[in-house]
């Protein structure tokens, strides 16, 4: 048998080859003798107990399940779109409301600026006017 040159081997080879303990190999040697020991310690399994297969009257009950879950969904779906549509047309009334509140308050602030464009027109007029009638008509000395 060759002898090892621990030099030229790898660490857990080296480590292997001096018999110095490893808690790594050491743990999965472990699991490697505990799985081969139960595995040789049990007879063989068969196909029906590996696979065996649900009765009718589970597989029915596992059908009415799913479609009560999938009834359930699709309701809540329903429900869900119906307050979807509702508040869909409450936003585009309230929006409606806006704008023509938007142009109201438009029409009004422009009546409002006429207004006071006219309103200044007349007193200045009427400054005018009465500036005229002062200097056609001096004030008498009591």
């Amino acid at each position: 048998m060759p002898e090892f040159n621990a030099k030229e081997m790898p660490p857990l080879a080296a480590r292997l080859a001096a018999r110095q303990p490893d808690p790594l190999v050491d743990g999965i040697a472990d699991l490697v003798r505990r799985s081969e020991h139960r595995e040789y310690g049990r007879a063989p399994m068969t196909m029906a107990e590996v696979a065996a297969p649900f009765s009718q009257r589970e597989h029915d009950q596992l059908i009415e399940s799913v479609d009560n879950v999938a009834t359930d969904w699709v309701n809540q779906l329903k429900h869900i779109r119906k307050n979807s549509e509702t508040l869909e047309q409450l936003v585009l009334e309230r929006l409606s409301k806006l704008k023509s509140d938007l142009t109201q308050l438009f029409m009004l602030g422009s009546a409002v600026v006429s207004e006071a464009k006219r309103g200044e027109e007349v007193n200045s007029k009427l400054t005018a006017e009465i500036n005229k009638l002062a200097e056609e008509h001096p004030a008498r000395e009591l």
